[in-house]
């Protein structure tokens, strides 16, 4: 049933929108068509207000799981209510009533408070139902005033309409109100005991007067089990189907929309009216005269059934019960003699007979009942079942005993021989063609879990409990219809019947047709009449309607042959549920609003979620390629209806198909947007809270529907992508879907493409290309297809930054390049974040140090930026390196200014967008760095060695460098080969180079002495005495330069170590003075003085070349000391080199 529309609104252009139902603000809500401000309106309010000042609405729109449910919430209030208006007693301690009555009962009994405490009964919750009843009735206790007008807030009508069993708390309210109402003109005609009782009571025209003296003469408790007791004494006559047939449906009934309406908005109110009489058809032709029912039975039994055969008919079949249920022997002897088509004959004739409303002590009745207990008992021999099965009609008749309202005995023995006999299947399809689950499942739905099972006492006048013989029946019908799929393990197997197992999951959903396996059976039948909304369970009272509007119809509608059959049945959808989105039999709506709750078969789930996923993905594809299709088409007959423009009739029909086929696209990309969405989160959930699911995918087919995911054109505000970069995040930490992952090439493009193109996706993308970030797969992907790119496009400083830069420094170059990028449409994110900068330098830095591929990518990091920022980007941390790209530096390791930044920065927009171009055809591009492309043009004229900037290590040789043995090696391969480029090539290398590299191994070397230990294990030293050597002997060379370059002015590395002269040097003099330099710096080395002393043939000896060094110009000091340190007590070759100038 649709529940009452409500609420209404403001919209943004004032008009009143409206009435709708709650969910429907919960859906506008949404979709953000109302917000806080937005004000709404129910009927009873005196006013519009705004959502955010109404309560109700509040919580209705709150999102997270709540620690209570609404009941427990309901339970709760209550109780401290009750608490509150028990601890302020209205006696004092003489036993007199204070006066004036204690403020919280003041409070409570006011007309703001009470009608709601009242109607609080409404929701039929049995722990709420009995804390409200006893509330009420602390409150108007001692209170005249409330107790006189009670009747008005309608809990009298609100009590009898509870279809509980737990009375004893609203029959001591009844107990101590119903003579004490105001309802008929004044508290004097409510009170006078001249008026017969029914007149005096307010529920004088809604229950029998026999019930009333009940509650008058023995008390709440004989009152409350005779409401739910079927009696037909001279006292009472009172049944339970008089109370749900008759009391409680015309209650409901003169209630009307109220409780669904109290549903929708919690601040209404009940408006009082009095009720007219109830009608009871049971009552119509009984007196009632001083309590008592002059009772007139009629007992003209059949022929059949005549008074001297009834009798011996009845001790007969109830001999014959007792006798087989005594000894099994005697079964099988009646088996063997006959007897079961006999008792089989005698129940058909019976059963024409006895009716559903037939009594328990008609002799009809009782026959059927000693039948049935036989047949319980020679159910259980094999023998009998097989003559069970022989006897025609006989198994229909069992199933029919099972209607026997009013026979609760033969009831329950019909369902044990159902259970006895479903070990056979044959006898298994007997039962469901019989109809047995269209008689079997109401009885499912009588049961009441707050019926109490033991009584301490029977109150006089009150019969039987027919809600425990109601439990029992429900009971004893699970287990049959446990038995008859083939579940139970008790006592001897049953067979498995799926087609009665499928027809259950289809009419008590799965979750609780799976309860029939081995779960306790009032745990499932408690679930069947409670309201349930879990992830795997979805019940109410809805679902229980549908489910008995079916039964009655297909009890209804028999075959030809008064079979029936369950096809029907196994296609049977509830229309409450329809909305519903159930998966591997788990409602996602739910389960995303409960996240913790334990899902049953959790690996089940995940693998039909990830089926799911990659059904709705594969609908997506075909609805656009379709899309497609029609637009290509549309297109073709654009043109041709542009040809022939006379063909206007054509052209609309044309247009009005194509608006057709667009309205239904769009409606299905909707609808599988929403359902992916869902999905999607319920599987993130679904690991989240059980990592060990990730072994699920841990394959390469099992992951590509999430990376096909990725790759969806869904509209930007769908957070697919980023809720499939979780799950993905998720799976990454475990090891085998690592692998899985980067075994498909083009999934790990897709991630660095994501980085491009989509700005809200990039936090998830790094956080799973970081975990791939050790494998050789994602470093090759960065350095082959260009995932470098995409990862330095992001890491450069803000756009902002750099156009601003651009304008202060009038670089038209750098400024044109900028420009470009910011119309790019794929350029990187304006808004990029400082925090996912340095997550891009920690990427990269990981997929640097991959031992496979990362060299390759340090090597096409470095065609972009400088060698010390690579050495950053590799050491880390990325704080460090983010913060060195966004200022300027000028260090011997690094030469970084935003010009540079800037530069780089529209290379790589305009490098990434031509690369992403070409990946979107759908062709994987082996990609290359462009010859051009580099970030480093301000210092591409300046000498740099392993990654130093010479003259400006010269400047501050003190700093601190990265790797200064590197530096020392660059240094001391590039002066050997400078030096020997002058011997030949005099003119195409420049001659200070030699003595710039010179300058800076020196001042490396008085910084770091211990490097020279270093020099002589790299067997550089003999080569520097060579080279000097060759320099000494070029005598002649060097006095001719010098007299042609008489004018040069001095070096001013020769000035800087204090030993330049007034007579200029030629460059060869100058060359083998820097050697001479070198040699001195070494030679405190122990290890460089043993090396300059081992000598071989050809080569030259180190002490003559000093003697000789001494003459030089601006050498003599140099050499003189060069010696002293290599003939030093600590070289071992010290006589050898002694030996040198002896000669």
């Amino acid at each position: 049933m649709e529940p009452p529309k409500e609420w209404m609104y403001i919209d943004k252009d004032g008009t009143q929108v409206g009435p709708f139902e709650k969910d429907a603000i919960r859906r506008l809500w949404s979709k953000k068509s109302i917000e806080w401000t937005t004000k709404c309106w129910a009927s009873g309010m005196s006013d519009w207000k705004r959502l955010r000042d109404i309560r109700e609405l509040r919580w209705a729109l709150s999102v997270r799981v709540p620690v209570l449910t609404p009941t427990q919430i309901g339970d709760a209030a209550l109780s401290i209510l009750h608490s509150m208006a028990s601890a302020h007693s209205d006696l004092d301690d003489a036993g007199e009533i204070v006066t004036p009555t204690p403020r919280v009962k003041r409070i409570l009994s006011s007309p703001r408070c009470l009608p709601h405490v009242a109607q609080a009964m409404l929701t039929g919750e049995p722990s709420i139902v009995e804390v409200a009843a006893s509330l009420l009735k602390a409150i108007v206790t001692r209170n005249p005033k409330a107790m006189i007008r009670l009747y008005s807030t309608g809990a009298f009508y609100f009590a009898l309409a509870y279809p509980g069993s737990n009375l004893l708390s609203i029959a001591q309210l009844f107990s101590a109100t119903h003579t004490h109402q105001a309802f008929h003109g004044g508290e004097e005609a409510a009170v006078s005991s001249s008026l017969p009782l029914a007149k005096r009571s307010v529920l004088g025209g809604l229950l029998p007067e026999s019930l009333l003296y009940v509650l008058e003469r023995s008390g709440p408790s004989a009152f409350a089990a005779a409401m739910v007791s079927d009696s037909d004494t001279p006292e009472i006559i009172w049944t339970h189907k008089m109370r749900a047939e008759n009391l409680i449906r015309q209650v409901l009934q003169h209630l009307g929309d109220f409780p669904q309406k109290l549903a929708q908005h919690c601040h209404s109110l009940y408006d009082y009216a009095p009720m007219p009489p109830v009608t009871y058809p049971n009552l119509k032709d009984e007196m009632w005269c001083h309590r008592y029912y002059l009772l007139t039975v009629d007992k003209d039994d059949s022929n059949f059934l005549s008074s001297d055969r009834a009798p011996l008919l009845i001790a007969a079949s109830e001999l014959i019960w007792l006798t087989c249920a005594s000894s099994s022997l005697n079964g099988e002897e009646l088996i063997r003699d006959g007897g079961i088509p006999l008792l089989a004959t005698l129940l058909s004739r019976c059963i024409c007979i006895v009716q559903p409303t037939t009594p328990a002590n008609e002799p009809s009745a009782r026959i059927v009942t000693n039948i049935m207990h036989t047949f319980s008992v020679l159910s259980q021999f094999e023998s009998g079942r097989v003559e069970i099965l022989k006897f025609g009609g006989l198994v229909e008749d069992i199933v029919h005993c099972t209607e026997l309202e009013f026979v609760p005995s033969a009831v329950d023995a019909a369902l044990q021989t159902a259970a006895n006999v479903s070990v056979s299947s044959e006898l298994q399809n007997a039962l469901l063609a019989a109809g047995f689950l269209w008689y079997v499942l109401p009885l499912l739905l009588q049961y009441d879990s707050t019926a109490e099972e033991s009584e301490t006492s029977e109150a006089h006048g009150v019969g039987a409990r027919v809600q425990i013989a109601k439990n029992i029946h429900a009971v004893r019908a699970t287990y049959a219809l446990s038995r008859l799929c083939g579940f139970s393990s008790e006592g001897m197997p049953s067979p498995s019947n799926q087609a009665a197992y499928n027809a259950l999951k289809a009419l008590l959903t799965p979750k609780l047709a799976n309860m029939l396996r081995n779960h306790p059976p009032k745990e499932l039948l408690s679930n069947l009449n409670s309201n349930l909304e879990s992830p795997e369970i979805i019940w109410n009272s809805s679902t229980r309607g549908e489910l008995l509007n079916f039964v009655d119809e297909q009890r209804a509608s028999p075959g030809p042959d008064g079979s029936y059959d369950l096809t029907e049945s196994q296609s049977f959808t509830y229309k409450a549920l329809s909305k519903e989105l159930n998966v591997g039999n788990v409602y996602l709506r739910v389960y995303n609003n409960q996240p913790d709750f334990e899902i049953s078969d959790q690996e089940e789930f995940c693998i039909a979620l990830l089926n799911f996923v990659a059904e709705l993905v594969q609908k997506w594809n075909s609805i656009h390629l379709k899309e497609t299709m029609t637009d290509q088409h549309s297109s073709v007959v654009d043109t041709s209806t542009f040809e022939k423009v006379s063909d206007s009739t054509s052209e609309g029909k044309e247009d009005n198909l194509f608006e057709e086929q667009i309205k239904e696209t769009d409606k299905d990309s909707e609808v599988i947007i929403a359902n992916l969405q869902s999905g999607l989160t319920s599987l993130q959930n679904l690991l989240t809270s059980n990592p060990g699911l990730a072994a699920v995918f841990a394959s390469k087919e099992r992951l590509i529907p999430l990376f096909e995911c990725l790759a969806l054109h869904v509209p930007p505000e769908s957070n697919i992508p980023q809720i499939c970069l979780s799950v993905l995040s998720l799976l990454t930490k475990h090891a085998p879907c690592l692998e899985a992952m980067v075994a498909e090439r083009t999934s790990l493009i897709l991630l660095f493409q994501i980085l491009h193109c989509n700005p809200p996706c990039r936090d998830g993308a790094l956080s799973v290309l970081y975990s791939l970030a050790s494998t050789p797969e994602l470093a090759w992907a960065a350095a082959k297809h260009g995932g470098v790119v995409y990862i330095l496009e992001l890491m450069l400083p803000l756009q902002g930054f750099a156009y601003s830069y651009c304008l202060f420094s009038f670089s038209w170059e750098i400024l044109a390049e900028f420009l470009m990028l910011t119309t790019s449409t794929e350029g990187p994110d304006v808004g990029n974040s400082y925090a996912a900068k340095s997550c891009n330098c920690i990427l990269i830095g990981q997929t640097c140090w991959q031992p496979m591929h990362g060299p390759r990518v340090a090597i096409t990091l470095a065609r972009f930026l400088p060698d010390g920022l690579v050495s950053a980007i590799k050491d880390g941390p990325g704080e460090a390196v983010v913060s060195s790209l966004e200022q300027t530096t000028e260090t011997p390791e690094l030469v970084w200014t935003p010009a540079m930044a800037a530069s780089l920065s529209a290379q790589l927009s305009t490098m990434a967008s031509d690369l992403y171009h070409e990946q979107m055809k759908g062709r994987v591009v082996d990609w290359d760095v462009p010859e051009q492309a580099s970030g480093q043009h301000v210092m591409k004229d300046e000498p740099q060695v392993g990654g130093i900037y010479v003259r400006l290590f010269l400047k501050d040789p003190k700093f601190p460098l990265r790797n200064p043995k590197r530096f020392l090696e660059g240094l001391l391969d590039q002066y050997v080969s400078s030096v020997a480029a002058t011997h030949y090539e005099a003119n195409a290398v420049d001659p200070e180079l030699p003595l710039l590299l010179s300058a800076a191994l020196v001042s490396l070397l008085r910084v770091h002495p211990a490097l020279a230990d270093h020099v002589g294990y790299l067997g550089y030293v003999p080569k520097l005495v060579a080279a000097m050597a060759y320099e000494g002997r070029r005598d002649s060379m060097a006095s001719g330069q010098t007299t042609s370059g008489s004018q040069e002015e001095p070096s001013e590395h020769d000035k800087s170590d204090g030993h330049s002269e007034t007579t200029v040097q030629s460059p060869q003099e100058r060359v083998r003075l820097s050697c001479l330099r070198v040699l001195h710096q070494l030679a405190s080395s122990t290890t460089c003085a043993e090396a300059m002393a081992a000598t071989s043939a050809g080569t030259p000896q180190v002490v003559p070349l000093l003697m000789k060094a001494i003459g030089w110009q601006g050498g003599g000091i140099l050499a003189l000391e060069t010696l002293k340190r290599v003939v030093g007590a600590g070289n071992r070759a010290r006589d050898a080199l002694v030996a040198q100038g002896l000669k």
